[in-house]
């Protein structure tokens, strides 16, 4: 198995400070969704003592309880993430009631292409508020995820998240992996490393994947081919994070530069977590080459 030559501190320093000169750049009140996704992506330093993101935080709260926001259906996503974000309770208080109001207006109507509940990107940062949401709308907004779980990789990727942040259980994730765009790569690694529990499956594959595309995004510098969103960079920084933060141990276990015959006759054992059985294994067989070697 060829190593991954991915630097994993070396990224997630070079995409934190890329965050860091993005969010300086935005302007929230104007551009709340675009400041939301790097205010979510700051907090998987943690939110306490997070000075940067406490600076920046108060411009989208700002936004979020000012008269401007929620008149829009699309600002639906920037308060649900605010909702998410905040240590407040009074904003939150104002923010959750506007995302009601929007998802019941938009149940109500008749359903179009353009719906917000048709738009995955919204519907997953409103699933971030799972029970604060009214029970009826949840309910019936749950019942259309699950209807809508088709078309191209990363509006199943984030209606699938929607379910499982609902509590939901779904198989749907399985047919994912088949995933070349950029854009689909970047979301069904975050997918699968945000949803470890509930997905079970290991990460090489998807992290090679990402190797291959790797050197032709560009995560800093102007919006031409090939540019990372702040959804993506942010989707892709919580993917990064994971993995340092607890490293997936199939992921080592494939990595590992061992005999061959060790790796196959113990692998089965390890992956189903049976840690004993493959050390076990892996002794028998490395016995059995010492006896072969000494006669």
């Amino acid at each position: 198995m060829v190593p991954l030559s991915i630097n994993f501190y070396g990224l997630e320093a070079s995409i934190r400070k890329e965050i860091a000169n993005r969010i300086e750049r935005t302007e929230i009140n104007t551009h709340p969704l675009e400041g939301a996704w790097l205010l979510y992506a700051l907090a998987f330093k943690g939110k306490e003592n997070n000075l940067f993101l406490k600076r920046f935080m108060a411009e989208l709260e700002n936004w979020a309880i000012s008269q401007v926001s929620g008149n829009r259906s699309k600002d639906l996503a920037p308060l649900s993430l605010c909702w998410f974000l905040s240590p407040n309770e009074d904003v939150k208080s104002i923010v959750v009631k506007k995302a009601n109001e929007i998802l019941a207006e938009a149940l109500q109507k008749s359903e179009t292409k353009f719906s917000v509940i048709n738009d995955p990107e919204q519907i997953f940062c409103a699933s971030l508020l799972r029970d604060a949401l009214n029970g009826k709308i949840k309910a019936e907004l749950m019942g259309h995820i699950r209807n809508n779980i088709t078309g191209r990789i990363a509006r199943k990727v984030l209606f699938i998240a929607s379910l499982l942040e609902f509590g939901e259980s779904t198989e749907e994730f399985r047919d994912l992996k088949s995933a070349e765009d950029i854009e689909d790569v970047i979301l069904v690694l975050w997918l699968f490393e945000r949803y470890r529990k509930e997905t079970k499956d290991d990460l090489l594959c998807l992290w090679k994947a990402f190797e291959g595309i790797h050197p032709s995004i560009e995560i800093s510098g102007s919006a031409e081919k090939n540019y990372v969103s702040n959804r993506e960079l942010s989707f892709l920084y919580e993917a990064v994070i994971a993995q340092i933060s607890e490293p997936d141990p199939n992921m080592l276990f494939d990595l590992y530069p061992m005999h061959p015959e060790i790796k196959k006759i113990s692998s089965d054992h390890f992956k189903n977590k049976k840690y004993v059985s493959a050390v076990f294994e892996a002794t028998k067989k490395l016995n059995e080459f010492v006896q072969n070697i000494t006669g």
